[in-house]
This record gives C-alpha cells, structure tokens and sequence, in this order.
C-alpha cells in the first residue's frame, strides 16, 4: 500500500479506498507481505493484467500530449488531452 501511496501521490485513506474499489472489480490482490507483517502486498489480476493492458496506450497518448518536448506539461498539451477525453467518455 506504502507504494499506491507513493506513486499516486495520495493519503493512506485515499489509498486504501482505491485498492478496496479495485480488489472489488476483481482488478487487484492484496496478500500479507512476508518481509513485514504490517504491510500489505498488492498485486494486479489476470483480469486487472489485462484491463491495464488495454488502458495503456490511452495514458500513454495522455502523457504525450500533456508533455512538450522537454517533457513538461504545454497549456495546449492539456487542452487537447481534455478535448480527446471529453471525446472518448
């Protein structure tokens, strides 16, 4: 969970009401971790495997449009990318 919250950027509460959304749709797996049993392991689905697989290239086409050339985020980078998410929702 130390890692949801480290990568997202977000508080543990958040973190784990995202992991809890998730183990539901059947996307994640949480499992005791070994090394330390006050923490816990979480891990993609097959199902989950899959769904990121599918979701990849549009948050890859997301991150290339909100980022220039020198990878820092353009006005109209984000302008288009909301144009194209309003588009594709």
């Amino acid at each position: 969970m130390t890692g949801v919250m480290s990568t997202l950027h977000i508080k543990a509460s958040t973190a784990t009401s995202l992991v809890n959304r998730l183990e539901t749709l059947g996307l994640v797996h949480r499992s005791p971790n070994p090394e330390d049993r006050r923490s816990l392991l979480v891990d993609l689905t097959d199902t989950g495997l899959i769904r990121a697989s599918q979701v990849r290239p549009t948050f890859e086409d997301l991150d290339a449009a909100l980022t220039g050339s020198d990878q820092q985020p353009t006005l109209s980078g984000i302008r288009h990318a909301l144009q194209q998410a309003s588009l594709s929702g």
